[in-house]
């Protein structure tokens, strides 16, 4: 095979097919009403004085990147899969194995938010809010994949039992962490992993190195992320379209491109 063969087979391999996502995540409504970064600072969830450390990376070979597929299940991986699953190994509530559901949190979410008056939970492409994810872990917590994986059955537990183990994974609170750069440092650096969303531009879609610019596209829908870090420059963004996207289903984007794209930052205390 000729080394232009090769090549063009190598980069179709690690080319990520943008047709097949569904970007349906919504803004949250209600911020006003949330409990703030300063109220996490207040009640002493975040160190006052602490010096924060120059970059954090919460990047770990246990963490896997998983990948949503065609589905619209977005709120319900970057949730399930990004924050939950690493605030609770961190404070030893699960093992490194034991994944929380993304479809419990997703599902759940399209079953009880209050976007539409008709039940949503059938269709892909139904909005979801972000911030309704983390009221549906506060308020029920979130069972395992084991008892409720992405694909297949329902659960046969009986609903006592189905409840009571979703309520080992609830959250204890969240809190809006607005539009600040240093706020959010400041969380990735004591707390952990942060709930955002943005409408993805065309660099987005298809990265290549670090993202400095960001272009609004009205065309497109929302999507759910996590953020996972910083350096001096750039935030870490970890997303939920596979390993192929990005750099093993990473990217780093510039401050600038930051504050131009996410929309809202949540965090959530286990």
């Amino acid at each position: 095979m000729s080394q232009a063969k090769k090549k063009t087979r190598s980069a179709s391999r690690n080319t990520f097919d943008a047709n097949r996502v569904v970007l349906n995540a919504v803004e949250s409504s209600g911020g006003e009403r949330d409990w703030s970064f300063g109220d996490a600072v207040s009640a002493g969830v975040i160190p006052r004085n602490k010096p924060l450390p120059d970059s954090v990376d919460l990047r770990a070979r246990w963490w896997k990147v998983q990948d949503q597929g065609k589905t619209g299940a977005c709120v319900g991986y970057a949730t399930a899969y990004g924050l939950l699953w690493r605030q609770a190994v961190e404070v030893g509530r699960i093992r490194t194995k034991d994944l929380p559901s993304a479809r419990f949190i997703w599902m759940a979410n399209k079953e009880t938010d209050d976007l539409v008056a008709r039940p949503s939970t059938f269709l892909e492409k139904a909005p979801t809010q972000p911030k309704s994810a983390l009221r549906i872990a506060a308020k029920y917590g979130c069972v395992l994949d084991k008892d409720l994986p992405m694909k297949g059955r329902l659960s046969n537990l009986s609903e006592n039992e189905f409840y009571s183990r979703a309520s080992l994974l609830k959250i204890s609170s969240y809190y809006n962490l607005g539009r600040k750069i240093e706020d959010w440092k400041r969380w990735l650096a004591f707390r952990g992993p942060i709930l955002t969303r943005l409408v993805p531009d065309n660099q987005f879609l298809n990265p290549r190195g670090v993202l400095q610019s960001y272009v609004f596209s009205g065309l497109r829908g929302g999507h759910a992320i996590c953020l996972a870090g910083y350096t001096s420059s750039t935030i870490i963004v970890r997303n939920s379209w596979g390993r192929h996207w990005g750099k093993r289903g990473y990217v780093e984007v510039s401050y600038d491109y930051a504050e131009q794209a996410f929309t809202e930052a949540y965090g959530a205390v286990i």
